[in-house]
């Protein structure tokens, strides 16, 4: 294949990423705290860490298969950063190799905003909301071939969100919310390709109180696929 022929296909491929990626909006979806990106370089590159493996990256968020590649047996990470609107955001991840093809990674996740001013219908202050997010990725990796890996992660999910003034009047879930399924195949050392099919067959199921009642309902929120 000649050069020019090349850079029509990455080009290609590149436009094909960008326009899969304005179908899918993060709006209106479930668990978005899932989709916003970990680590500030993996934010600079676009979110584009699927197949890029750096001691800085959050293996079990962006691809679980990648962690039997590290350089080093054991890996940490961490991070916290300040969002617009006043979110907040931080991870602790480690990678941890288990010789000869096998390796274990863990990465605990943060996302919040306690702050949120309500108003009423008349525009008058009413109370003060805010959400907040733990998310938990488990995630094994196996390899192979020299080359090539797979990767398997669970989320355990604990978010609560404000329905109300009271105390009370808040949505809660507390549970196993996904399941991610990832490939990574190193072909050079600096030149890779990376898969990772998240939130397959998954769902948050909140616990909303219903009103005048002792019960809480619970509201069934799906999670698409995302690939």
């Amino acid at each position: 294949m000649t050069h020019f022929r090349q850079k029509i296909l990455i080009l290609g491929l590149f436009s094909a990423t960008l326009l899969w990626g304005q179908e899918d909006p993060l709006g209106g979806r479930g668990a978005p705290y899932l989709r916003m990106g970990i680590g500030s370089r993996a934010q600079a590159m676009g979110n584009a860490h699927t197949a890029f493996l750096a001691p800085s990256t959050v293996v079990p968020y962006w691809n679980p298969a990648m962690a039997v590649f590290q350089e080093t047996p054991f890996n940490f990470t961490a991070g916290y950063r300040f969002l617009s609107l006043g979110r907040r955001q931080g991870h602790l991840s480690f990678a941890l190799k288990a010789p000869p093809r096998a390796a274990l990674s863990v990465a605990m996740l943060y996302g919040g905003d306690g702050d949120i001013p309500v108003y009423d219908s008349d525009e008058n202050f009413a109370y003060t909301g805010g959400f907040s997010v733990f998310a938990t990725h488990v995630a094994i990796a196996y390899k192979i071939h020299k080359r090539l890996s797979v990767g398997l992660n669970t989320t355990l999910h604990h978010a609560s969100l404000t329905a109300g003034p009271n105390e009370a009047d808040r949505l809660k879930t507390s549970e196993i919310g996904n399941l991610d399924l990832a490939v990574y195949y190193e072909l050079k050392k600096y030149f890779a390709f990376g898969l990772n099919l998240k939130e397959i067959k998954s769902s948050i199921n909140w616990e909303a109180p219903t009103y005048n009642t002792d019960l809480n309902t619970v509201i069934v929120d799906t999670l698409p696929v995302e690939v």
